[in-house]
């Protein structure tokens, strides 16, 4: 099974909080992980937001991102375009097909580390 996540859902993998154990022990149990491409961009605006907002170190955000960066070439990135996100709007029925097809095209991945934000 690949582990499709949200950025909410990957981040747990990088910073120590609520739900990481979950997601720590999701991971280990899949083949790997995928996310959407804007991911990145969603990645970086949270961790600088944990900067700003919740005291986070600037080394520690340097450290994270770091980590992230080396993270992301093993997770199997999808690239969303508009008409592959209209589709299941327009057929949902057939969205739990859809989802299983595209998912058989997805290189399998492996993420072994259990990352914590310092």
């Amino acid at each position: 099974m690949i582990l499709f996540s949200d950025t909410s859902a990957l981040l747990k993998l990088f910073i120590d909080e609520q739900g990481s154990d979950g997601m720590i022990k999701a991971r280990s149990s899949s083949q790997g992980i995928a996310d959407c491409r804007i991911t990145w961009a969603e990645s970086m605006a949270a961790f600088a937001q944990r900067t700003r907002f919740k005291g986070a170190s600037q080394s520690g955000l340097a450290q994270v991102r770091s980590m992230f960066e080396q993270a992301w070439p093993d997770f199997v990135i999808a690239d969303v375009t508009q008409p592959l996100v209209e589709k299941p709007g327009c057929m949902q029925k057939h969205l739990a097909c859809a989802a299983t097809t595209a998912f058989n095209w997805l290189r399998p991945t492996t993420c072994t580390s259990n990352w914590t934000f310092p």
